[in-house]
């Protein structure tokens, strides 16, 4: 398969840090949470991220969807004919710092929504925004959102049940039916645990064991002598690139790695690549789940878009969700014709379930919206709009490291096909 458009790679350095310097910049006023469409000035909304910390290589990625997202609104006329523009604040990945940047940007920036954090610290400052009436955007997969009920929340990340179906219809296509789960101990690595074993075992498989990791040791080994006395055919996996650079040339060196590893989409950085190694990284022992689409008009527009914007193709990892989340609430506001929450809520259903006129230009669907024509926005990465519990679902890849860091594909499973691989 081409790598056109489907290979989501983290991209570091100057790139990465002047997007994030680009988007600390606000504008002056804005309405807030319970205005409407007056006023003149930017239309802010807060984007709420990790970028330092063990998680921090998630904010730079996201970054290059939400300000992609920025450029295409901005450069149709705004939102409500205003310019959008972004507050971010860093989490560190650290759910009380999470609670205070939720709080700043409602109650001192006057954010008229948020865009995360991720499902890392979710937990934590997702009441802060409920309390507020504030709609809150939530990035990330964890299972443990999977059944939220507040109104206020909403997802465009597809949920790690799907991610964990993907990996597991791919290890049965290979006719690994022994396993092990392999996690770190943090809950956006172990929410994956159940519904993995779930599915593995439903479908035929048999899991032997799981074993949890402390993240950042100095040493794995009794837990790796834990794991390949097992004897698993494939391990599912999900750890950090710091302790993935622990473990992975520790496991080598003991003469041990011969089993694949499937992994999740943390895997799929150029922080894990770096992390574990070159050899190890492309021995085709390792890989990992990714949720995108390469067919669809969402997925080919964002693709062009993207392409247009940073000049390439190897997409920042999750990008696309992170893209799709703010072009959702951009035209939610403007399908409310406010940023008033409650008008918000009721929009964002409306644009992306349909019925309406199916598009990919932000453009196009501000103008159906402006003569009352009912719009379906086609996102990058999920396909058929909200369910009941603002969740979407969509499509996943296989992932396999090539020499330099790049990825390539090793099979793609559309929604269709991974709907019987789900949980929840």
């Amino acid at each position: 398969m081409s790598s056109r458009g489907v290979w989501f790679r983290t991209l570091l350095g100057a790139a990465a840090v002047s997007l994030v310097a680009a988007c600390g910049a606000s504008a002056s006023t804005s309405s807030s949470p319970s205005g409407s469409s007056s006023g003149k000035g930017a239309i802010k909304v807060a984007v709420i991220l990790p970028f330092t910390g063990p998680e921090g290589f998630i904010g730079p990625a996201a970054m290059q969807g939400y300000n992609l997202a920025l450029n295409v609104i901005n450069a149709a006329g705004g939102v409500l004919g205003r310019p959008l523009s972004y507050i971010t604040e860093d989490t560190a990945g650290d759910p009380g710092d999470a609670v205070t940047a939720v709080s700043k940007a409602i109650h001192v920036d006057n954010a008229v929504a948020l865009l995360g954090p991720t499902t890392i610290t979710a937990g934590a400052s997702l009441p802060e925004a409920i309390a507020a009436k504030e709609v809150d955007i939530v990035a990330g997969g964890s299972t443990a959102f999977d059944h939220e009920t507040s109104p206020y929340f909403f997802r465009l990340t597809v949920s790690d049940g799907v991610m964990a179906g993907a990996m597991v219809k791919y290890a049965l296509s290979k006719g690994w039916t022994r396993a092990v789960n392999v996690f770190v101990e943090q809950p956006a690595a172990t929410s994956v645990e159940g519904p993995l074993a779930q599915t593995y075992k439903a479908h035929g498989g048999t899991m032997l064991g799981t074993v949890n990791l402390a993240v950042a040791q100095t040493s794995y080994r009794s837990a790796i002598e834990k794991i390949y006395a097992m004897h698993p055919q494939v391990i599912f996996s999900q750890v950090d690139p710091t302790t993935a650079g622990v473990l992975f040339p520790e496991i080598q060196s003991l003469g041990l790695m011969n089993v694949p590893w499937v992994m999740t989409n943390t895997a799929d950085t150029t922080q894990f690549y770096q992390a574990v190694g070159s050899s190890i990284a492309t021995d085709g022992l390792i890989s990992a789940a990714q949720s995108i689409s390469v067919t669809g008009i969402g997925a080919t527009t964002f693709a062009k878009e993207y392409e247009a914007t940073y000049h390439t193709n190897n997409f920042a990892n999750n990008a696309n969700n992170s893209y799709d989340s703010a072009m959702a609430l951009a035209l939610a506001i403007d399908k409310a014709g406010s940023t008033n929450s409650q008008a918000i809520i009721k929009a964002l259903p409306e644009i992306a379930n349909g019925p309406g006129t199916l598009t990919a230009s932000y453009a196009e669907a501000v103008k159906l919206i402006k003569e009352h024509k009912p719009v379906q926005f086609a996102f990058s990465a999920s396909a058929g709009g909200f369910n009941q519990y603002h969740n979407v679902f969509g499509p996943f890849a296989i992932l396999q490291f090539q020499s330099g860091g790049s990825t390539k594909t090793i099979t793609q499973y559309p929604a269709s096909v991974l709907k019987p691989y789900s949980v929840g």
